[in-house]
């Protein structure tokens, strides 16, 4: 989630190990350099990513991604251990959607693991610019 809107939920299969390179490839590229990158057109230096994952999963190669990430789009890239203030505003995402989504599951019922992932990508496509902006404004 940013201030200008949701991104998209990011699947990882069942049995893949997540490693450094497959988070790098498969959550982070897509995440940052495309999502986020397309609702920040010109103004990339705006940009404050909070990834919480990174000190854990990554080590070394997140720095690297980060200077590199820096370097060619301007966005930065916090690791958790670096977050300067643990409040609600720091991570809306933990704040607001886990818990809004965890609401909208339970009013529907899944039968399956790819009923409960059609209904959260469902679920999220609703989160409304409006909904953003009061989560921000909190």
């Amino acid at each position: 989630m940013t201030g200008r809107g949701t991104v998209p939920l990011i699947k990882v299969p069942k049995k893949v190990k997540v490693n450094s390179d497959y988070y790098i490839e498969h959550v982070l590229k897509p995440l940052l350099e495309e999502s986020v990158a397309s609702l920040y057109l010109g103004e990339l230096d705006k940009v404050l990513s909070i990834t919480t994952q990174l000190h854990h999963i990554l080590q070394k190669k997140n720095t690297a991604y980060a200077v590199g990430l820096k370097t060619r789009l301007g966005m930065t890239i916090i690791p958790k251990s670096e977050i300067p203030v643990k409040t609600p505003d720091t991570s809306s995402m933990n704040f607001f959607g886990f818990g809004f989504l965890k609401r909208r599951l339970h009013l529907r019922r899944a039968r399956t693991i790819a009923g409960v992932w059609k209904m959260l990508q469902q679920e999220w496509k609703n989160v409304s610019q409006e909904m953003v902006q009061n989560v921000y404004d909190s």
